[in-house]
């Protein structure tokens, strides 16, 4: 289960998160960073990655989920403990955010 979940731009700025969401825009600006690795990824002529999945010393792990609205791309990040999180586990939020991010008066 995920302790903080934050959507972030391609810039590393956080657009909305959780309440009781932590480090929100240390999480943000490392997302921005992804964005270097799917287009490396993709002028070596390979996939760009959608999904990327870290673990770190503590047990912790963060799945980031990229994707695409128009020209604009987002990266939404979940963060929990314990178990591992399963790379499409964000897919299902993704049609709603969409939504919302391609309408023009969602934008303030």
């Amino acid at each position: 289960m995920a302790e903080t979940v934050v959507l972030a731009d391609d810039v590393g700025l956080p657009l909305a998160s959780n309440n009781g969401a932590r480090n929100v825009e240390a999480l943000a600006g490392v997302s921005a960073m992804l964005f270097t690795l799917a287009d490396r990824s993709a002028a070596l002529g390979e996939s760009r990655p959608t999904a990327v999945l870290v673990q770190d010393e503590h047990g912790q792990s963060a799945l980031y989920r990229i994707f695409q609205v128009g020209s604009s791309r987002f990266v939404l990040t979940a963060v929990g403990r314990g178990g591992a999180i399963a790379p499409g586990a964000l897919d299902p939020a993704l049609p709603k955010l969409e939504s919302a991010l391609a309408r023009p008066d969602a934008v303030a």
